[in-house]
């Protein structure tokens, strides 16, 4: 059975109507196929550039499926919800951008109900990393200790998706109790509401103005959330990070002590630049909203089920929003703007920190770019995967792909039940256990990163595997799933996960796998945080010159490390060459793999590790949870 073809979308408006089309063009189970807009030279634009026709009218658009409505809703005096009406009653599912009005919201979802459509207004920040990781933390914080207060800072534009992280990480988003409002002095740009949010004091420091022209460039100060517990401070010191964690100081006198070697500070989730956001993580947080409207349409969910906690936040908003009163209207002036270099006390030629990747020990290809990533959206590899074969094959080859091959012995696999080697890196895992089984067998590749997917293409072609081989852009998170899989490779790949996504791809996998079908997982020799002093691993002669790869990892929180290669280029003639890059990596077993998977009805069906082998087993769903 071949792929479900991918469903069509149309983008309506072009401002932030661009993070969708790139986000629906990175989709693999969606289709551009029309921009909607008024007209304008950036519609026109938009359009030429992913090669859609651009219509001026909803009645004009191609038969679609799906409507991206990025257009400012009735509340910021645009018709947003008006072409959300119209795409409902035609029949098409819609993600719409916040804010709406809680009645519009309400209208829009007895409308998608009545006409067996689905519907979800996109509150955006909640997906751009690493606010994920933040309510992440927030919810393992909140599983031992209650929260104490919250302290929240953001321009009044921006409130509604912050109350919605603020919600989000206090577990709740009632009952709700607004309190006091006041004007700071000295002309501050500042209105301080206090309110209690699920029992939480709140501390809400508002800059309740308004540009009407340029709503984000006259901000004094992005969004900064803190939320206090017994034993510390997690903040979200911006919307793009990092996450900060301040444990509370218990140095002397009576009870447990805090470590005199734990940092004062903790950080996860680097920032990265603003080209890094626009061009990466934004789209990224679009796909997984496209993902969930997906979701709703695949299984039918009811709109007014899947928005309750989207009405309680937007509720919520609203009731703070009246309690401000209305912003103070004000004019944008420019500002001398100061860089890193002008404000930082910085080593010479030294910059911000930037997160790179480099496959942490050799065994199977993994999948960069995962939500624990310390830079989400960030291109993995372009460096590395020079190296990258250097430190791989040694073990693919002799290793992991035997062992590959024997798991996938009576896997049910044949035509329209592909193989899925997801984390497929530059191939040296895909040729060989492709060219073990019958030659009828599809084989999906996925590979996120653009420099390790070429050698990987390129490879796939040499080894005459071209006709059987289907290359995947995709991470572990987004990747494409046949309706059903014969089996599913994930070698090198879990540790990039972070609990929801790994949790979210065992219950992905339950619903497209054929019965009996094999999920092989391959972890490290990481089952928990640990020190590894740098050593050589591999080295090789290519021509005249020698390469060298060193690595080691230490300890990076309880259940993380933090993984640093080195790559030397020695030369005859000189100058030598290195290359350095780092990356933080979730340490786990086959036992808490089994853990997670177990929650989807899957049992570990055989231990395939040995000595000389990383820890690797297969997966499979009990007879009672296969699909037929």
């Amino acid at each position: 059975m071949s792929p479900t073809p991918p469903r069509s979308v149309v983008v309506c408006g072009s401002r932030f109507g661009r993070f969708s089309a790139e986000a629906v063009d990175r989709h693999p189970g969606l289709r551009l196929v029309a921009v909607l807009g008024r007209g304008s030279a950036a519609s026109r634009a938009l359009a030429e550039r992913h090669g859609v026709p651009l219509v001026t009218a909803v009645a004009d658009c191609p038969p679609t499926d799906l409507a991206c409505v990025a257009v400012g809703s009735t509340i910021q005096d645009g018709p947003g919800s008006e072409i959300a009406t119209a795409w409902l009653e035609r029949g098409v599912h819609v993600v719409q951008e916040h804010p709406v009005h809680p009645r519009e919201l309400a209208d829009l979802l007895r409308t998608a109900r009545r006409t067996g459509t689905s519907y979800r207004m996109n509150l955006h920040y909640r997906w751009v990393d690493p606010a994920p990781s933040f309510l992440d933390s927030a919810a393992r914080l909140r599983d031992r200790q209650a929260p104490l207060f919250a302290d929240v800072v953001t321009p009044v534009h921006l409130l509604l998706p912050v109350l919605d992280l603020l919600a989000g990480a206090l577990g709740a988003a009632r009952p709700v109790v607004v309190g006091d409002v006041l004007t700071e002095q000295g002309g501050s740009p500042f209105t301080v509401l206090t309110l209690s949010l699920g029992g939480v004091p709140v501390t809400l420091r508002v800059q309740n103005q308004l540009c009407p022209g340029d709503r984000d460039n006259h901000t004094v100060c992005w969004p900064r959330l803190a939320v206090g517990f017994p034993a510390g401070v997690l903040t979200l010191a911006d919307l793009h990070g990092p996450v900060e964690w301040a444990p509370r100081w218990q140095i002397g006198g009576r009870g447990p002590q805090t470590a005199t070697d734990e940092p004062t500070v903790s950080t996860t989730g680097a920032p990265g630049t603003f080209d890094e956001v626009f061009s990466e993580r934004w789209p990224a947080a679009l796909v997984r909203v496209l993902d969930e409207l997906c979701e709703d349409v695949d299984t039918g969910r009811d709109p007014l089920r899947a928005a309750a906690w989207t009405m309680s936040v937007v509720q919520l908003w609203h009731q703070v929003a009246e309690a401000l009163g209305p912003p103070e209207v004000v004019d944008a002036r420019p500002v001398a703007l100061l860089g890193t270099a002008a404000v930082l006390d910085l080593p010479a030629g030294a910059s911000t920190p930037a997160a790179t990747s480099a496959p942490p020990v050799p065994q199977a290809p993994s999948v960069p770019g995962a939500p624990d990533a310390d830079a989400p959206g960030w291109e993995p590899y372009v460096d590395e995967a020079e190296f990258f074969d250097l430190a791989a094959a040694g073990h693919v080859g002799p290793v992991s792909a035997p062992l590959v091959v024997e798991a996938l012995a009576g896997a049910p696999v044949g035509p329209g039940r592909p193989v899925v080697e997801i984390g497929a890196g530059t191939g040296l895992l895909t040729v060989v256990a492709a060219s073990a089984l019958p030659a009828d067998v599809p084989w999906w590749a996925a590979e996120p990163a653009g420099p390790m997917r070429a050698v990987l293409m390129a490879r796939v072609l040499d080894h005459g595997l071209g006709r059987r081989v289907t290359v995947l852009p995709d991470d572990a998170a987004s990747v494409a799933l046949p309706e059903r899989a014969g089996a599913v490779l994930l070698c090198g790949v879990l540790g990039h996960l972070d609990d929801r996504e790994h949790d979210r791809l065992w219950a992905r996998l339950g619903e497209h796998l054929a019965p009996g079908a094999p999920v092989v997982v391959e972890l490290m020799h990481l089952a928990t945080p640990q020190h590894v002093d740098e050593a050589e691993l591999a080295t090789r002669q290519v021509g005249r010159h020698s390469y060298h790869w060193r690595w080691s990892a230490r300890p990076d929180g309880p259940d993380h490390v933090r993984m640093s290669s080195r790559w030397q280029v020695r030369t005859p003639d000189g100058p030598d060459r290195e290359s350095t890059a780092s990356h933080r990596w979730r340490t786990s077993s086959l036992a808490d793999v089994a853990a997670v998977a177990g929650q989807h009805g899957f049992a570990l069906d055989a231990d395939l590790s040995h000595p000389t082998s990383t820890p690797m087993a297969v997966f499979r769903l009990t007879p009672q949870e296969s699909h037929v």
